[in-house]
């Protein structure tokens, strides 16, 4: 069984169906789901980019003010920009650098 989530795709992956203004609707499994729900943050693949030298893995990741979105792990592990575990939302990131 899939499960339908809508994310903000800040990083244009060629996955998904592409909705208004950055977001898009993917469809994963009903554990990841699941996992998602429980955690905040699951898997979502493995993309290299042609001018990349290696691959990143991009997860689905939960923002308690702006929904789900997609990213990579920044190799930070501190709280920024109201996010945990190296993730950076989207949209709290372009509020703080509006100020």
């Amino acid at each position: 069984m899939k499960v339908k989530v809508k994310v903000w795709d800040g990083h244009g992956l060629p996955v998904g169906e592409t909705l208004e203004c950055g977001r898009k609707a993917l469809k994963i499994g009903f554990w990841k789901w699941i996992k998602l729900k429980t955690s905040g943050v699951v898997e979502l693949m493995s993309y290299r980019n042609p001018s990349w030298k290696n691959s990143l893995v991009f997860h689905i990741v939960r923002c308690k003010r702006h929904g789900y979105f997609i990213d990579h792990v920044h190799g930070y592990s501190e709280s920024v920009y109201g996010m945990s575990e190296g993730f950076t939302c989207p949209k709290c990131w372009n509020n703080s650098t509006k100020n």
